[in-house]
């Protein structure tokens, strides 16, 4: 009976410890949350012109760098970390083709930010577009095909 009373207790305790831990983790997200539109009223009418432009391909979008690539060094992969691709063009059987941003206004003052963002992508080997306006579907088809043109001419010779 004794030994009922200790398991019980114990029980009580550990449930009474777990209850504090749960407030205290949901003290520490402070501020107040709410939802947002995963893409921004651009990325959305860039997202349906590739759709519309590249229909024989996978078109993902904010897809995390740390998705696309890893390193050795636990650095550099910090340095790509929290970095997101607006869009990535992958053919069907995933392989990335591209990697799409669309720049607008907001995005001033922020080239040297890109410059790093397109560095690390091209030290990946990653090809990347980068669009100051909605680009017409013959551009982003013209562009694709440019990158698959280059792919093919960098290419080591049979």
């Amino acid at each position: 009976m004794i030994w009922t009373f200790a398991v019980l207790g114990l029980a009580l305790i550990v449930a009474v410890l777990a209850a504090r831990e749960g407030t205290k983790s949901n003290r520490k997200l402070g501020g107040t949350i709410s939802q947002k539109s995963p893409l921004s009223a651009h990325e959305q009418a860039l997202y349906f012109r590739l759709l519309e432009a590249l229909p024989d391909h996978i078109v993902l979008t904010q897809v995390a760098f740390s998705a696309l690539m890893t390193a050795d060094k636990r650095a550099t992969r910090n340095a790509f970390g929290g970095k997101v691709a607006n869009f990535v063009i992958c053919e069907k059987s995933f392989k990335v083709v591209a990697i799409v941003e669309v720049d607008v206004a907001s995005y001033k003052g922020k080239e040297a930010a890109d410059a790093r963002h397109d560095m690390i992508l091209q030290r990946a080997g990653y090809k990347s577009l980068r669009y100051k306006s909605i680009p017409e579907i013959r551009k982003i088809k013209a562009d694709i095909a440019g990158l698959a043109q280059n792919a093919d001419l960098s290419a080591d010779p049979v």
